[in-house]
């Protein structure tokens, strides 16, 4: 009778560390997996991103050959610079500018006026996008 009940005082026993090892591989488990989806969710968002910028700069570079053609080779140049990727060293946030970006005057030349309207609005289209990516990776718990 005493060695019976020893036997299965063993057996709890032996129960409850397998049950708390168990324990610790499934959560060992889970933080792999939850780790794994937070990899990969951050590879998607730098894959939007990079596509964000392709499209971008795929426009602005149009935008650029369309100044060409109409002999505005300064400005040209100016917005294949702009189209180009920036380093994430190269932003001064300390120094942000103090007003907005000035309006597109009005008495200029139409063509002139036309490229300026569609190079603020790719710009401006793309700050959004950005913004929202932006947002996005915070909502998924990429901070940075």
């Amino acid at each position: 009778m005493i060695l019976s009940r020893k036997r299965v005082g063993l057996r709890c026993c032996i129960w409850a560390t397998w049950t708390v090892v168990l324990m610790g591989l499934v959560g060992q488990m889970e933080l792999y997996a939850q780790s794994d989806r937070h990899e990969r969710t951050l590879r998607l968002l730098q894959q939007r991103r990079e596509d964000l910028h392709a499209d971008f700069a795929r426009e602005m570079n149009a935008l650029a050959d369309f100044c060409e053609k109409n002999s505005f080779l300064t400005d040209a140049e100016r917005i294949r610079n702009r189209a180009q990727p920036i380093s994430a060293g190269v932003y001064d946030l300390d120094n942000l500018p103090d007003r907005l970006l000035p309006e597109i005057p009005p008495n200029l030349p139409d063509i002139q006026q036309q490229w300026q309207v569609k190079l603020r609005k790719l710009e401006q289209d793309y700050a959004a996008d950005l913004y929202r990516l932006c947002r996005d990776a915070i909502n998924q718990g990429h901070y940075s």
